[in-house]
């Protein structure tokens, strides 16, 4: 959590500057300014681990109910219907976006993540002429 133990923190810095230590370049920086960047980004992190810290202490929303198995075999077939006209390498691509993030995706296809971005608009292009929306699956649009 936030403001924790003042010695724990110090610990983490400390070790934190320790795993570091055999990276240090005093062509590249003065010691000083090695530790100061060690120290601010340990710092920031703990800063942002305890903000998570808070947030996930919120409740969270109620979940909204799950499509039904029908729903969802009619949802796939609409997915699949929709990008039936692009290109191979496109469909490949929203295939591979279901399971991986973008940048490990242009990894997969070895080009660049601008050019998966490129893609990804093709396919929201497609599925958007199709009708799926992103409120596909709710009251209004239930199929």
């Amino acid at each position: 959590p936030a403001g924790g133990d003042p010695e724990d923190i110090r610990s983490e810095l400390l070790l934190s500057f320790l795993l570091v230590w055999p990276r240090f370049n005093p062509e590249i920086a003065s010691v000083q300014t090695f530790a100061s960047r060690v120290m601010d980004r340990e710092l920031m992190s703990i800063v942002r681990r305890g903000l998570a810290f808070t947030r996930r202490e919120q409740e969270l929303p109620p979940a909204e109910p799950r499509p039904s198995d029908a729903a969802r075999r009619c949802f796939r077939i609409d997915f699949e219907r929709a990008l039936e006209p692009l290109p191979v390498v496109v469909k490949q691509t929203a295939v591979a976006l279901c399971r991986h993030s973008t940048t490990e995706t242009a990894k997969l296809f070895g080009c660049s993540r601008q050019m998966i971005h490129i893609r990804k608009l093709r396919i929201r292009q497609a599925l958007a002429s199709a009708g799926i929306e992103p409120r596909y699956f709710s009251e209004a649009g239930s199929r």
